[in-house]
Parts: structure tokens; C-alpha cells; sequence
């Protein structure tokens, strides 16, 4: 199905009509109706007040980004184009930019505040179980969330997803590997040449060096085809709620024995060139002894595949939401 067949089956998303929105948001201002559509949700513990938004119409959707520490806007675009199939509800996470906690907790930070938040969201939005689509670490979050709660979720699409049990000691090494031979590409090169970047980084201005940056540092290990690095939204993350909940990570996690007693579906969009798990190798390996799990590559992508291939991301995002089980909003 393409992006204007699955965009044409509602006249409305999040208040504005269709002939507003032209093809599924895209030219539109969503950010406005982000802002919205925002509203704030304290934490049972009192600590933070959770930055919650929405966009689309139908069945809610959480969805997690990645970081830890990042901001839920650059998921926008990997949703835009499904947003007259569901209600994907959009935060930040606690210890993120627009979910800020008092500095003298934020190194007590810990995934298991992270999953007691998705919990109290859950109750906030009044549903007896939750749709969950998670990027990278959002990813992990969703399947820590579902071995604490098996019962309250529905189902899961995962993208740029991590591992579904503990990776070996050496994956991390080989992680960075992955990463650095992104950096290193020639394409890398000629996308810097192209914008006027390349050349002594000591002569370039404030703002070209930003520029370089976000390319080799932000976008390179990104996506794959580098030529789409102005469509990247600059990421930005608290670091110190990144450092803080990755020392809080469980020694291993496994969902694999959660998936036989609590099945749920699982549908994992990934690109060939994702440096966390490429072409999903791993959840591929899971699909063949658990059916509820499918798994989706996105050739020439990587670990934003939506930016790499919109259409191809929009198609399997609209297909992962009726394999999950949310029927058209």
C-alpha cells in the first residue's frame, strides 16, 4: 500500500482536516499541533512531570524514543505517515529535555523508574493494555516494560530495535565497529564536499563545524543513504540521564520465556545497515520458534530507516499496526 492509500482512509487527524494535512502531514506544520495537543503527567513518585503529546486518530499508540535522555520530535517523521490509522502518543521520558527531574536526582535515574512511568501513562490514558512502538533504546524500554507487565501489553513494533535477549560481551565493540566504517564511508566524504564542509575542520565557522558534525558525528552511523542528512533532526540528549540509567540496566534480559507464556505480537522494522542489529538478524532468528514475532528489512537503511525510505518505512509501519491488531482509525 502506498503512502497516499494508507493516508487516504480517515478526513481527520488530531483536529485538522485532510485537505489541511495534504498527504499525511507531509508540508504541514505538525509541530504546532504537537504543541497542541501537549500535556503534563506527574510522576507517582513525585520527582518529575512527564511532557506527553499526540498526533493522529484511532487507537493510542506510546511511543518511545531513544536515547536514553533523547526527545520524543524526531520520531515525528517516522509516524507522519500513519497517522489516520492510530493515536500515537508521544513523550519524554523522564530525565529527557521536556521531562527535566531536580539535578540531584538525576543520577539515581534507573530503568525501573522509567517502566513504573510507562505504567502510570498507561493508567492516565485509561487503557487496560497498551500498543507500544519503540527506536533503539525505546526499543529495549518497550521489552523491559513488557517482562515487568506481560499482561498490559497488547502488542509491539520495534524499530532500530535492540537485541530481544542480553547481547555477549563483544557486541558492543563490534557496535562501534559497525558505526565507524558508517563514518568512514566515501559517501561521507562527498556529502561534505557537496555542502562545502569538507576540507582543514579549523577553517570552518561556528556554524559550518556544527554542520560537519551533525553529519559524520550524528547522521553518518544513522542512515545509510547520507544524502538525506539535512531530513535528520538534530538530536539532542541529557547525558548524564543516558549514563544513569545505562549503569541501572538489568545484567540480562530475556523476553524470549515472557513470549511463550504471555504471547503477544511483535513486529520488528529494520534496516540491512541498522549498526545495532543489521537486518534484525537476531529477532529473525527469534521468528523462526515464536510466530507472533515478524520481522521487516529495509534495504539500503539503517538505524533511522524512515529517513533512509520513507515509503517503504510508512508501508511496514501501517502493516506492523494491523499485524499488532489496530484496525484503520
Amino acid at each position: 500500500m502506498s503512502q497516499t492509500n494508507v493516508c487516504e482512509s480517515r478526513s481527520d487527524v488530531g483536529g485538522l482536516e485532510k485537505s489541511e494535512l495534504g498527504s499525511c502531514g507531509m508540508g504541514t506544520d505538525l509541530f504546532d499541533l504537537l504543541a497542541e495537543n501537549a500535556w503534563t503527567l506527574p510522576t507517582t513518585d513525585g520527582v518529575a512531570t512527564l511532557y506527553v503529546t499526540e498526533l493522529g486518530t484511532g487507537t493510542p499508540v506510546v511511543t518511545l524514543h531513544g536515547g536514553p535522555g533523547a526527545h520524543h520530535a524526531y520520531l515525528v517523521d517516522a509516524v507522519r505517515g500513519c497517522l489516520t490509522r492510530a493515536q500515537f502518543v508521544l513523550f519524554d521520558q523522564r530525565g529527557s529535555l521536556l521531562s527535566a527531574m531536580p539535578d540531584d536526582k538525576l543520577d539515581q535515574l534507573t530503568a525501573d523508574q522509567l517502566v513504573a512511568d510507562l505504567e502510570t501513562l498507561r493508567l492516565a490514558l485509561g487503557q487496560n493494555q497498551l500498543f507500544l512502538f519503540g527506536h533503539s533504546w525505546g526499543s529495549l524500554l518497550a521489552q523491559l516494560y513488557y517482562l515487568a507487565h506481560p499482561e498490559r501489553v497488547a502488542g509491539m513494533i520495534l524499530t532500530g530495535a535492540m537485541w530481544p535477549s542480553k547481547p555477549p560481551a563483544s557486541y558492543w565493540a563490534e557496535a562501534q565497529d559497525r558505526q565507524e566504517r558508517l563514518r568512514n564511508r566515501a559517501e561521507v566524504e562527498a556529502a561534505l564536499r557537496n555542502a562545502g564542509l569538507d576540507g582543514d575542520p579549523d577553517r570552518l565557522s561556528p556554524r559550518q563545524k556544527s554542520l560537519r558534525y551533525r553529519i559524520t558525528g550524528l547522521v553518518a552511523p544513522s542512515i545509510y543513504r547520507i544524502e538525506n542528512w539535512r531530513r535528520v533532526r538534530a538530536l539532542h540528549w541529557n547525558q548524564r540521564a543516558a549514563i544513569a540509567i545505562d549503569k541501572s540496566l538489568p545484567a540480562c534480559h530475556d523476553i524470549r520465556p515472557v513470549l511463550r507464556t504471555h504471547p503477544i505480537p511483535v513486529s520488528v522494522i529494520q534496516g540491512d545497515h541498522d549498526y545495532v542489529d543489521p537486518s534484525a538478524s537476531h529477532w529473525q532468528r527469534l521468528a523462526r520458534d515464536h510466530t507472533t514475532v515478524d520481522v521487516t528489512v529495509i534495504e539500503r537503511a539503517g538505524h533511522a530507516a524512515w529517513i533512509d525510505d520513507v515509503d517503504a518505512f510508512t508501508r511496514a509501519l501501517d502493516s506492523a499496526l494491523r499485524r499488532i491488531g489496530i484496525a484503520s482509525g
